[in-house]
């Protein structure tokens, strides 16, 4: 049998960038809080010590370094100096010297410049103009695919770190106050700075909610600020609104999912001013519920930096769990490790950089295929195997 088919016209196709924004603010955050909580920047002691990392090099360029290429010799014409040119390893390398992050393939993770102009030696390896970040954020940087807010608050994040207090030496020309609110953009998500030491168990990464209210002319920001609050699912919602006007639904699962789902369905009628049939016409127009699976009302823990907050995973989790797990042949011990490793706690090493590769890419395999999240599937292998005694 044939999956069901939608035809679309091609004038009404959905950007995607839109979509991104929609189905993060679907979880709880927007998409820069998203980008920033998994986006590293350079201690600004490490660059106030030396910066640039290899003042010698300079990443080869067809307008600054007509007919040359990697491996050549050089000058480059702004003071003079004899440089060597490069693709991105030098750039690599003193990321890791500055952060003690190498650089994996394949991580889903690369380096951007914040400010560009990598062809100028005094930026090519300098501290302050790298970010660490996801694939999915550092390609909306690019002039390809720009998305100019996100861009422009990896910039003022840099500036503030470097340049605004106690500077790590004088700006070049081409780098400014961008002149964005860190605080309204970002909420409660910090900076992250990538540091050799490893952080202490009480600095998890996190992504934070931002503490404003939606307003009464927004019902569905406020409808989504509760779903986020009580740690309940679109999915569940759904169901019980459906249930609270008796009409057919796929079940529950169990009593406590139940009745958890209606106070919550209640609290949202009340608070925000909603008849049940409102509310259903709005989580139907609004939110993800409808042709979806539960499995694709993806579950967000609440994490700040004293304690994380998870709704708790069913028998059936773990049970898809052990079934990757035999199927990929790893270890208990590898998957919890590469659970701590993706959330920057503390872990026993991995023993090689193959081991680790292994471990997380089963990690992400499980993640993506229970719906799980990292802090989720924590807690649901220190409750059913023996790993965390190994810590």
């Amino acid at each position: 049998m044939t999956h069901k088919i939608r035809r679309v016209s091609p004038n009404n196709i959905t950007p995607p960038i839109e979509s991104l924004e929609y189905y993060f603010r679907a979880g709880g955050v927007t998409l820069i809080q998203a980008a920033f909580s998994h986006s590293f920047f350079v201690d600004p002691d490490s660059v106030r010590e030396k910066t640039p990392m290899y003042p010698d090099r300079a990443r080869y360029s067809r307008t600054h370094y007509p007919g040359l290429s990697k491996g050549k010799s050089a000058t480059w014409s702004g003071d003079g100096r004899s440089v060597v040119l490069d693709d991105n390893q030098y750039a690599q390398n003193a990321w890791q010297r500055y952060s003690g992050c190498p650089i994996q393939r394949g991580s889903g993770y690369s380096l951007r410049h914040v400010w560009g102009q990598p062809w100028d030696p005094d930026a090519f390896t300098a501290g302050w103009n790298f970010c660490y970040m996801p694939f999915w954020a550092g390609m909306l940087t690019e002039e390809q695919h720009l998305l100019k807010i996100l861009r422009d608050t990896i910039r003022q994040a840099s500036w503030e770190l470097y340049f605004q207090d106690n500077p790590v030496g004088d700006p070049p020309d081409f780098v400014n106050d961008p002149g964005v609110d860190l605080e309204a953009t970002l909420g409660d998500q910090p900076l992250l700075v990538m540091c050799a030491v490893p952080p202490r168990k009480s600095d998890p990464l996190a992504i934070s909610a931002p503490d404003t209210q939606p307003s009464a002319s927004d019902p569905f920001g406020r409808v989504s600020a509760i779903r986020s609050q009580r740690h309940q699912s679109w999915l569940n919602l759904y169901k019980g609104v459906l249930a609270l006007q008796q009409k057919a639904h796929e079940p529950f699962g169990t009593p406590n999912v139940q009745a958890g789902a209606m106070s919550d369905v209640r609290k949202i009628l009340r608070e925000v001013g909603l008849k049940p049939a409102e509310l259903q016409s709005l989580l139907e127009r609004e939110s993800p519920v409808l042709g979806q699976s539960p499995k694709s009302a993806p579950r967000v823990a609440s994490i700040s930096s004293n304690s994380i907050t998870v709704s708790a995973p069913s028998p059936s989790d773990f049970d898809k769990v052990k079934a990757i797990r035999a199927q990929r042949h790893q270890s208990w011990s590898n998957i919890y490790k590469a659970t701590l490793a993706i959330q920057w706690k503390e872990h026993e090493p991995f023993g090689t950089a193959k081991v680790e590769a292994s471990a997380m890419s089963d990690l992400r395999k499980i993640l993506r295929e229970t719906d799980l999240s990292p802090a989720e599937l924590q807690s649901l292998l220190e409750h059913n195997t023996q790993v965390s005694k190994q810590t």
